[in-house]
């Protein structure tokens, strides 16, 4: 028969009281209660799209090309609309035009629209945002020219092996159900 000392027994107790605590915590912290799923609400996203056609406006007066880009041509090419989880739409610009025009002009221009525009010179991006509707921004990224070359190859790579029958100039944003569209241009009517 084996005797049991009381160091063995010690150390017995603290590695099941360790095991058992290790299991309880892992247990507890793995459990995940989720209360909403990640997806924005319809109304967030009418009111994005809403946004982002306002910001089309603005630029298109001031005659800035702009397109969709990243994330949110994606969304367009698979949904016809922006992708449900992102709380922005990302439109590129381009740098040579909008180096053309003064900050304060383009702010107090986005002002005049109930818009606020901030730059961030570290992403090399604009927000443009509405208090009217909290957490849904567009973002301007500034693109140069050589680059742009390369996304309007991409762009007729993508549509074509998708089998879209898309004008590359144009790029819609909406939903089919309610035959609402808001209709966005890649590239401005100037040839680039």
């Amino acid at each position: 028969m084996m005797r049991i000392r009381l160091p063995r027994l010690i150390s017995a107790i603290s590695l099941t009281t360790a095991a058992l605590l290790m299991w309880t915590i892992v247990k507890y912290t793995t459990k995940q209660n989720f209360t909403q799923t990640c997806h924005h609400s319809e109304e967030f996203q009418e009111g994005l799209h809403r946004l982002a056609d306002r910001v089309h406006h603005v630029l298109s007066s001031l005659g800035l090309s702009h397109f969709l880009c990243y994330g949110s041509l994606w969304g367009q090419l698979r949904l016809s609309r922006s992708l449900p989880w992102e709380p922005h739409v990302e439109l590129c610009i381009l740098n040579e035009e909008i180096s053309l025009k003064d900050e304060v002009f383009l702010s107090r221009t986005f002002k005049k629209h109930s818009m606020q525009l901030d730059y961030d010179s570290t992403e090399g991006k604009y927000s443009i945002t509405d208090n009217q509707l909290p957490g849904a921004t567009v973002h301007l990224i500034v693109f140069e020219q050589d680059l742009l070359n390369r996304v309007k190859v991409l762009l007729t790579q993508i549509s074509c092996f998708l089998g879209l029958n898309l004008p590359m100039h144009t790029c819609m944003f909406g939903s089919t159900k309610r035959r609402k569209w808001f209709i966005f241009f890649i590239f401005s009517s100037k040839t680039v």
